[in-house]
């Protein structure tokens, strides 16, 4: 079983490198050789996990200025979870599909490339932070988008302060 998140986490990454990345249910099922209900059966939980170590990778390299369309892989994510139900129930309609991705990417651009935090120093930190603000953002997602995103990115900036301090 590890060894089929290891290869689903990989061709998400491979995907998100695309500059239109598509990822499906379907395609993992095919990447990974497993059916759709095996997936949804024994899979899906540990994607939470596949998708923590995603966004560390994805925040690791944008703050070594090496991310590329980074509202699109993140917009691209959260629609994932959303449209396969893997960590909250289907939302209603389009428009507040739209809405809340538009929020997830003020956010994440908001939080991801001001300069207005202080510079990281080593490798240990890009992780704590990374993963603090992954675990954080995949909460927002699993509570519906319920929480204001003023208080996400306060929380997001709050565990930066405080993982500095600790580093």
């Amino acid at each position: 079983m590890a060894n089929h998140l290891l290869t689903i986490c990989n061709h998400i990454k491979s995907e998100l490198i695309k500059e239109s990345p598509k990822i499906t249910v379907t395609s993992i099922c095919k990447l990974a050789n497993v059916h759709r209900s095996t997936f949804y059966r024994y899979f899906h939980q540990g994607l939470e996990q596949a998708y923590l170590y995603i966004f560390t990778e994805e925040v690791r390299m944008i703050f070594n200025r090496r991310s590329q369309s980074l509202d699109l892989k993140f917009k691209n994510l959260v629609l994932l979870l959303q449209t396969e139900k893997l960590l909250f129930a289907q939302l209603k309609t389009k428009i507040a599909v739209d809405l809340q991705l538009e929020t997830l990417n003020r956010l994440m651009v908001h939080f991801l490339t001001k300069n207005d935090y202080p510079v990281l120093k080593s490798n240990r930190m890009y992780e704590l932070v990374s993963r603090s603000n992954a675990s954080r953002i995949i909460q927002w997602m699993s509570l519906d988008f319920n929480d204001n995103h003023e208080n996400v990115i306060y929380d997001l900036i709050f565990s930066l302060r405080i993982l500095e301090k600790l580093v």
